[in-house]
């Protein structure tokens, strides 16, 4: 049933076909780590999911997904915690939501790019792109 689930969630995301050498930007999918970006595997430990004032109901609002991963990422600049934002006005926000519950769901590990910005949150890693094996 959970792979039935997985594969489910898979027919959501957007069809696209994945190159060993194709690279965003020249970016190298292995082993990346620059003053731009930085790469980390692993597994996705939890999910969360906001509005930008959550505090007050506004169905105009930018909403946010925050991921933390297992080994866990960096501390993001300065903050306490090692974690990965993106925003609802992202173009990938949709296909990377599915793709991280996927990978929750799954418990199978996912390669991502993750900025060396906290533009979104000053707490959590800006997200740059993500790859599933």
């Amino acid at each position: 049933m959970k792979i039935l689930k997985v594969m489910l969630l898979l027919l959501l995301l957007p069809s696209t076909s994945w190159s060993e050498n194709y690279t965003p930007d020249g970016v190298t999918p292995e082993g990346f780590s620059t003053k731009k970006a930085t790469s980390h595997t692993g597994k996705i430990a939890q999910v969360m999911f906001f509005s930008n004032n959550w505090t007050n109901y506004n169905p105009n609002d930018k909403s946010f997904m925050v991921f933390y991963m297992t080994p866990s990422l960096s501390t993001a600049c300065g903050g306490s915690e090692g974690r990965v934002a993106i925003a609802s006005d992202h173009r990938l926000y949709e296909s990377v939501v599915s793709a991280v519950l996927s990978a929750k769901m799954s418990q199978q590990p996912i390669h991502i790019e993750h900025l060396n910005t906290c533009a979104l949150r000053y707490n959590a890693w800006d997200f740059g792109y993500l790859r599933m094996d």
